[in-house]
């Protein structure tokens, strides 16, 4: 893109080098922005699946050159300012380096993508604050204030001074209707309108420093207006209501933000470590590799008394991931969000511009007083103020993710909150996610090696090691259950949807489905054939296991293999049905009959066999172009590409799976299948309260603009009007972190 032409020249390169050596490549276009690389190429000289194959070979390296930095927004005085917070975004993307930003005041985060070999985090960390964002430390953990003046915040004094100008407004009240001294009533209102717009008036200095307008400005325009006219006890009760509903936000916006609380209390901050003879505690960020750490009885794990291995850096421990995942969800905002953040800048200008002709066009044309128009125009401009429209998206969006986050269900920020309330077809994987995933081996048959079973899972089992696949892993499991000692396998080579290959022993062995051996001459394919089709019948997976010498695949032996149903798969399928969900699919690089059979169990619409991955993306496209948006469930690891392509994609049982993290729109952090209703349900729920929000606000707005004009309406009830819609919007948002589904009647 033209603001980043530096980043894209570096990962043109990186791609270049990566497949220089291949024939058939015409052209390379990468768009960091979609995160996609585009390959022009000559079909005569190369096949689309080495297309997909190269894709695959350049991803790792594109991934390792991009890190993401999440810094914590110091948060801003007055309404949070989300107009500032796209400014920001603005000016980090023309930063050099760095490949995307996103930013919310409100959520309390600023994510920074970027390219690891043009810039530091800490380079990132030195010129966010150049342009004059405070950034928060992270804590590791939550801890008591450690003296007196900490428990002093910002928000609680905000919330002190709110009570402080609530009693002074009416102290000076009081003070004028028993007719005091001049002086007394001007002291009291003098410390309301300070305390009451410190904090407002600080805010909207800070937006203004940002080149942009927010209801702060507005709000204190206001009320120093309505002294002006000789109002100050109405302009008090503004700035009260203003500050009321600022206290009210951040207390619902702290809700929200429970989730990574919660998380922050799983990851302890210390440990108990065992070096050079002695057990010393240590900050869990000074723990290297290798440490052995000492669980004492009565700690976070159950059983005391044992002894920890450290294999990763706390920075790459799940819940650490976790951690940063709930974060970056706070910076990514939903489209609405975005379109409403856009629309505040320039109708907070109109505000503005509207409030000047109110006082100009009648004074010079109609000739009215000034206190008049003057007093008409500063209810206009609270009639008119956006706070309940502004805050009506975020405050439902956050909630929301709150809501998702206690149970388990991570969505990666807003935007994929909106994608899956619009769901009409979900697309299920078969291994691990229909079905349990834990295949077992069920027949060894052998063709050669004078009938040995053991020696046929021997060399199958130490090729299939080196593979993370379900059914690899139940290969591997069967031989170590019959103890059998397996071969140490080297130049291990895997095709995504056929099988493996390996030299094991000094032979060389290859494990996979019938597609694998199609470009080999074979020896003994009819009765393995015979074989694979009897358990394939039976709703078996099934491999062949072949021995290559000069090009030629000498059949072993099959291996059969039985994967079970999920209990509750047939249940979560109708309640997607019950949902509204058009369309429930299976996709699987399983045999037909194999397919057939769990199809039929499951009760899915269609189901799709034989894929390869690159067929799974080309049966989403066609389906998203059918229908519509599009939900690929899978198990983070061998669905990476499906699950990028579909409109959201879902990785089921993902706690220990950084592809799944990384790759995913929403993770499911349990093997739970009713999860998945529940991500479409809560989405749905969120669209509805939006749409109240949005309606309301306007709504709102709208009639004490008609209300003003027409009636004349007064300060006090316009201050009210506004502030209780903002205040209305808010809770009404927050009621999503409480949602529940009600479980649904689905058998038959």
């Amino acid at each position: 893109m033209s603001s980043i032409p530096d980043e894209e020249e570096n990962c043109f390169e990186v791609v270049s080098n990566a497949v220089a050596d291949q024939a058939g490549i015409v052209d390379i276009q990468v768009d960091t922005t979609r995160e996609q690389v585009a390959f022009e190429y000559d079909p005569d000289l190369i096949a689309d699946a080495d297309i997909v194959t190269l894709a695959r070979k350049v991803e790792p390296t594109l991934r390792q050159r991009f890190d993401t930095c999440t810094l914590r927004l110091a948060p801003q005085t007055g309404r949070s300012c989300e107009a500032c917070a796209m400014k920001i975004e603005h000016r980090m993307n023309k930063v050099q380096g760095v490949r995307r930003a996103t930013a919310s005041y409100m959520g309390g985060v600023l994510s920074v993508t970027y390219d690891n070999g043009l810039i530091t985090p800490d380079q990132i960390m030195e010129q966010v604050k150049n342009f004059g964002v405070k950034i928060e430390a992270k804590e590791t953990e939550a801890a008591p204030p450690q003296n007196f003046l900490a428990w002093f915040t910002a928000d609680r004094i905000e919330a002190i001074f709110t009570a402080i100008t609530f009693i002074t407004m009416f102290g000076g009240l009081i003070a004028e209707n028993l007719q005091a001294q001049p002086i007394i009533p001007f002291i009291f209102f003098a410390i309301a309108y300070f305390t009451g717009s410190v904090f407002g008036l600080k805010g909207g200095l800070e937006s203004l420093r940002h080149f942009t307008i927010d209801v702060d400005l507005l709000m204190v325009l206001a009320a120093a207006g309505a002294w002006v006219v000789g109002s100050p006890f109405e302009g008090a009760m503004l700035l009260f209501l203003f500050s009321l509903s600022n206290v009210l936000q951040a207390f619902a916006m702290d809700r929200t933000r429970n989730a990574i609380k919660a998380l922050m209390k799983l990851r302890p901050n210390k440990a108990l470590i065992r070096r050079g003879g002695r057990a010393v505690i240590l900050p869990i960020e000074k723990i290297i590799v290798g440490d052995v750490a000492i669980v004492r009885p009565g700690e976070r794990i159950q059983q005391g008394g044992l002894e920890i291995r450290v294999t990763k850096l706390a920075k790459d421990s799940t819940i650490a991931k976790l951690i940063i995942l709930v974060e970056e969800a706070h910076s990514e905002k939903a489209k609405t969000q975005r379109t409403i953040d856009k629309f505040e800048q320039y109708y907070a200008l109109g505000v503005i511009i509207f409030t000047a002709l109110a006082i100009i066009v009648p004074i010079f044309i109609f000739g009215e007083k000034f206190n008049s128009a003057f007093y008409r125009a500063m209810v206009l401009m609270v009639s008119a103020s956006p706070c309940a429209l502004v805050i009506s998206t975020p405050a439902s969006i956050l909630s929301a993710i709150g809501n998702g986050a206690r149970k388990g269900v991570l969505f990666k920020g807003g935007v994929y909150l909106e994608e899956a309330s619009g769901i009409k077809v979900v697309a299920f994987d078969k291994t691990g996610t229909l079905t349990l995933g834990k295949p077992q081996v069920t027949d060894v048959k052998v063709i050669s090696l004078n009938g040995d079973e053991n020696e046929l899972l021997k060399l199958a089992a130490s090729v299939e090691a080196k593979s993370e696949h379900p059914l690899a892993q139940a290969i591997v499991k069967t031989a170590n259950a019959r103890g059998i000692k397996l071969f140490e396998a080297t130049v291990f080579q895997s095709e995504t949807g056929k099988g493996v290959r390996a030299t094991v022993n000094r032979l060389d062995v290859c494990v996979g489905s019938l597609r694998y051996f199609e470009s080999f001459k074979t020896v003994g394919m009819e009765l393995a054939q015979k074989h694979l089709e009897q358990m394939q019948d039976e709703g078996k997976t099934s491999v062949a296991v072949a021995r290559l010498e000069n090009g030629v695949a000498h059949l072993i032996g099959t291996i059969g293999i039985a994967d079970v149903l999920r209990k509750d798969s047939a249940d979560v399928i109708r309640d997607l049905k019950s949902l509204g969900v058009e369309k429930v699919i299976m996709l699987t690089g399983d045999h037909d009959r194999v397919a057939q059979a769990i199809a039929k169990q499951a009760g899915v619409d269609e189901y799709y066999a034989g894929l390869l991955p690159e067929d799974k993306l080309q049966i989403l496209k066609k389906l998203e172009q059918q229908y519509g948006r599009v939900a690929m469930v899978g198990d983070g690891v061998n669905d990476a590409p499906a699950l990028a392509a579909a409109s959201v994609g879902i990785a089921m049982g993902a706690a220990g799976t950084d592809v799944a993290l990384e790759t995913a729109d929403v993770v499911l952090m349990s093997d739970d299948l009713t999860n998945i209703p529940y991500v479409i349900a809560l989405s749905r729920k969120t669209q509805k309260t939006l749409f109240v929000n949005l309606a309301f606000s306007i709504g709102m707005i709208v009639l004490l603009i008609i209300t003003t004009i027409f009636i004349t309406l007064p300060l006090p009830l316009a201050v009210i009007g506004h502030e209780g819609s903002t205040v209305l919007v808010s809770l009404n948002g927050l009621r999503l972190l409480a949602f529940k589904r009600k479980k649904q009647n689905v058998n038959r």
